[in-house]
């Protein structure tokens, strides 16, 4: 009967969960504000249609201009700009499954992911732990943020990470066993080293630029756990479980590229300019050991942080987005970690570490979740990213920095509940020893007390930074696409159906149901390749900000082209027939 209820518990907060998290699935009008989400969308139909993700567009063929951003160009076909991983497997599932579950997918593995996490976090720490780290993560803003928002690689990222993790762990750590020999034979760990590498491969083929930190991390549990690592089998089920994960994108890199280790994906004009500093080094020195060693180096850099290290940024955005944008969650895990870290020097100097080998395991999770913070700190902290359309000054969730930052909001969770925990034994004790007489009774009532207030204050940050907050919050990105369709509809209804739109940032408006010219048409270069279009089909341009209006028109007119008059397909958005 007990294990009945457990049972209806699960489910009924697994379903919470997932409706919880398909807030925009629901209804969606399969558009976006973001031109990522956009073109993930757009290639997983295109490929749960016909498996194949190469969409011809002949135009290009004229001037390669037609594409909106995220989408590359390649001869007269458009790509995708992006990781080809989460767009393989949802595609893949919404050809067998129907397209109809694209939506939900990233839904279903986070509130799959909540449950894996705790039951991963119980094998490493304890069940009190475990249930409010869970808790924790599945309220988090950042997480519940873009779970909602699934069509960004970054929450399928961390969950299969999670499961991969959880699997990793379950071969390498027993409960009521110390039989390591059963631990490394049984057919069972066979399937756990299997689920490991498939999950972990997944996840680094979901998000590629991801493997340096999560490389180093396995190479580290490695090391560390040598001894219960069956290095017989289990290690190559591993590897051909991470292979498997990753031939379908070398396939797919052959199949379009020519090349199975060329990626679509490119970091942009931060690379480059690396790459020059590093060149640049080299050129400097004045001997042939100072230019090798600089080769290195500036290789070294390229691979490792190819924004480079700036340190301004760094304090800057890890104060804004590391702390001030989820700032209860931050502030316990400080806490958190900083209690375990004295914990550990006192469990260090009197040398229970070393005698308790759940200790070990929970300062090598530590170690480990100090290595992934400070590298992804680093890492994308350095860069200086501005892709929230209301500023770079507003820090929100809109902001890339918190869905980069995913995996050191969600696995620094356990420190966060060492620290509720302590807090929660210092109220009890405090109050014990006031009501000595009724301490019983007052600490349960007081316990439950002080759990259900700090869920409630959590849950309610959660809802309003998530999902009510006025510029980017759920509700308000469910009320821009909304309006984006009708945008799109009415140009249906007002244009031809074979025009091309210069659209600029407007192109998630337009996108796929007209073509689109994402790039601004601001050189003598850009100017020609537009009249090249012009010969072949219909243009207009798209105008968001009607205070740069004139400006955009007047610049177009200066490369010779002439203006049609207005026509209103929203309020706030027009279209202006080009021609010359």
């Amino acid at each position: 009967m007990a294990k009945i209820q457990s049972n209806a518990i699960f489910l009924s907060f697994f379903v919470l969960l997932f409706l919880f998290y398909s807030f925009l699935a629901f209804k969606s009008p399969g558009k976006f504000t973001s031109p990522d989400e956009t073109a993930n969308f757009y290639f997983i139909r295109q490929f749960a249609g016909n498996l194949f993700f190469k969409v011809a567009e002949p135009l290009n063929g004229a001037a390669p201009i037609v594409v909106p951003r995220s989408i590359m160009v390649q001869k007269d076909a458009l790509l995708p700009g992006s990781f080809f991983g989460m767009p393989l497997l949802y595609g893949a599932i919404g050809w067998f499954l129907g397209k109809w579950i694209i939506l939900f997918l990233t839904p279903l593995f986070s509130a799959i992911a909540v449950f894996v996490f705790y039951k991963l976090i119980i094998l490493i720490f304890d069940r009190r732990t475990a249930i409010i780290s869970a808790g924790l993560m599945a309220i988090h803003p950042a997480f519940w943020y873009y779970t909602a928002r699934g069509m960004f690689h970054n929450d399928l990222f961390l969950d299969l990470l999670i499961f991969g993790f959880y699997f990793l762990t379950r071969t390498l750590i027993t409960h009521n066993t110390n039989n390591v020999k059963y631990q490394g034979s049984s057919i069972k760990n066979y399937a756990n080293y299997a689920l490991a590498g498939l999950f972990i491969g997944g996840a680094i083929a979901v998000r590629t630029s991801e493997i340096i930190w999560v490389g180093i991390i396995l190479l580290a549990l490695i090391i560390f756990h040598r001894q219960k690592i069956d290095w017989r089998i289990g290690i190559w089920i591993a590897l051909i479980g991470m292979i498997i994960s990753m031939i379908p994108i070398l396939y797919q890199n052959n199949k379009l590229y020519g090349n199975a280790l060329t990626f679509s994906y490119t970091v942009g004009a931060e690379r480059a300019e690396v790459a020059g500093q590093a060149a640049a080094k080299a050129a400097g020195s004045a001997n042939v050991f100072a230019k090798i060693f600089n080769d290195i180096s500036g290789l070294f850099e390229k691979a490792i942080f190819p924004f480079g290290i700036h340190w301004d940024n760094i304090f800057a955005n890890v104060w804004n987005y590391g702390v001030v944008l989820v700032w209860p969650f931050a502030l316990l895990t400080l806490f958190g970690c900083v209690l375990f870290f004295r914990n550990g020097i006192i469990n260090f100097i009197y040398s229970s570490v070393r005698r308790s080998s759940d200790k070990r395991v929970i300062l090598i999770y530590f170690i480990g979740y100090l290595f992934l913070s400070i590298y992804l700190l680093i890492y994308y902290g350095s860069w200086k990213i501005n892709d929230n359309i209301l500023g770079s000054n507003l820090v929100s969730l809109e902001q890339a920095y918190a869905r980069y930052w995913l995996p050191i909001y969600i696995f620094g969770l356990p420190f966060a509940s060492l620290a509720i925990l302590t807090l929660l034994q210092k109220g009890l004790s405090i109050i014990s020893y006031r009501y000595a007489d009724q301490r019983r009774w007052i600490c349960r009532s007081t316990q439950s007390v002080l759990m259900c207030l700090f869920v409630i204050i959590l849950f309610i940050f959660s809802v309003s930074s998530a999902v009510l907050e006025r510029n980017v919050g759920l509700a308000k990105v469910r009320q821009n696409t909304l309006e984006y369709k009708e945008v799109a509809l009415k140009a249906k209804r007002t244009i031809e159906s074979n025009a091309v739109i210069v659209s600029g940032k407007a192109d998630k408006i337009f996108f796929p149901e007209f073509k689109v010219i994402a790039s601004e048409i601001n050189t003598n270069k850009k100017a020609k390749q537009l009249k090249k279009i012009l010969q072949k089909a219909p243009v207009y341009i798209s105008i968001l900000d009607f205070s740069g209006q004139s400006e955009k028109l007047n610049k177009l007119e200066s490369f010779g082209f002439k203006i049609g008059k207005e026509m209103k397909v929203s309020t706030d958005v027009a279209l202006y027939r080009i021609s010359y």
